[in-house]
């Protein structure tokens, strides 16, 4: 992971370290984690094997650093942070399409923060428009819907959408169910503004069934969408620090913090950041944790941005050089 992103996640969480987080009844499973950065972790105890792709722009063109990614069985898209969308072929790696409508007019957003796609189109939200933008597969501009509220990160839904609000009250939650129209249906959990609205990571995600998950920012519970509610489904429960004062001399956010996690058929993957981010992978069915330093056998650091159809997807710049990029998927194992 670039040494960048770990200080801009550094400087985000210990300001976040204060922060209180909206108490809800809890029924679900507990994840116990513990694990340092003296922890390793072997891939193969989750991941069954790993395939990489080279992903090639065209000669004139040139990525910036990704914001996020989205998977099909046929393509990737990506979004970076010089607000280009791409289109790449998932069995060659070549660029199919890229656009870059950055402005006030048609068809075009401001920031665009993330971006999702299901078996028609392909969505992109813009965090300053207050919009979301639809595409066709082939990044044609089809429609737009207005946003009264400013979104981090959102996930597509068979008939609407859940946003992560960062501007929550009494009237509009932290988490907003608009229906295709932008119409509001109802909103869930906190109504306290945090300072995390500088949180940039992802927060919504699906299983291999479609199923969406996700939590709220600098939060340890994982929520599910099931039956037009939030319904929690996981605690992260981090293993308490034995001595206190060592702990505040080498970590200035007093413990650990969590960053994201992918629910798949049979594991929840976690990510947290101690002094490094480490990883914990929970078996659902055996109800352990394990939980360290991913060793790979890469040299790419494990740090997973998307989930599809039984893969983790995670992409790295190749020796800084953002002409080319390589895709890498971990397969996840199912036994």
């Amino acid at each position: 992971m670039d040494n960048k992103i770990i200080a801009c996640i550094f400087i985000c969480l210990t300001i976040l370290a204060g922060c209180t987080v909206s108490n809800q009844t809890f029924s679900g499973a507990t994840i116990n984690i513990s694990g340092d950065k003296n922890t390793r972790l072997s891939i193969d105890s989750f991941v069954s094997s790993i395939d990489t792709l080279l992903i090639q722009p065209n000669a004139t063109e040139h990525m910036g650093e990704v914001q996020d990614l989205c998977i099909t069985d046929s393509n990737t898209y990506i979004l970076d942070k010089a607000h280009s969308i791409w289109k790449f072929n998932l069995r060659t790696g070549t660029q199919e399409k890229r656009i870059k409508n950055t402005g006030h007019g048609y068809g075009e957003y401001i920031t665009p923060k993330s971006i999702c796609v299901d078996q028609e189109n392909v969505y992109v939200l813009d965090f300053q428009g207050y919009k979301i933008l639809i595409y066709d597969k082939n990044l044609n501009y089809k429609n737009k819907i207005q946003l009264r509220f400013p979104a981090i990160d959102f996930a597509k839904l068979p008939n609407g959408y859940l946003l992560c609000n960062m501007s929550p009250s009494e009237d509009l939650k932290r988490i907003v169910y608009i229906n295709e129209k932008g119409s509001v249906i109802n909103s869930f959990l906190s109504t306290e503004m945090k300072e995390e609205i500088i949180m940039t990571d992802k927060i919504f995600s699906e299983d291999d069934n479609g199923n969406v998950f996700f939590t709220e920012p600098a939060s340890n519970i994982i929520y599910k969408w099931e039956n037009e509610e939030v319904i929690p489904v996981y605690s992260i429960e981090f293993e308490k620090a034995i001595n206190e004062e060592k702990t505040s001399k080498t970590n200035s956010l007093q413990g650990n913090m969590h960053i994201r996690s992918f629910v798949t058929s049979q594991h929840v993957i976690t990510l947290y950041l101690s002094e490094f981010i480490l990883t914990n992978v929970y078996n659902d069915q055996k109800a352990i944790s394990v939980s360290g330093l991913v060793n790979t056998r890469l040299r790419y650091p494990f740090y997973p941005i998307t989930y599809y159809n039984g893969a983790l997807y995670g992409i790295y710049d190749i020796q800084n050089d953002s002409k080319n990029m390589v895709l890498i998927k971990y397969n996840i194992r199912t036994e």
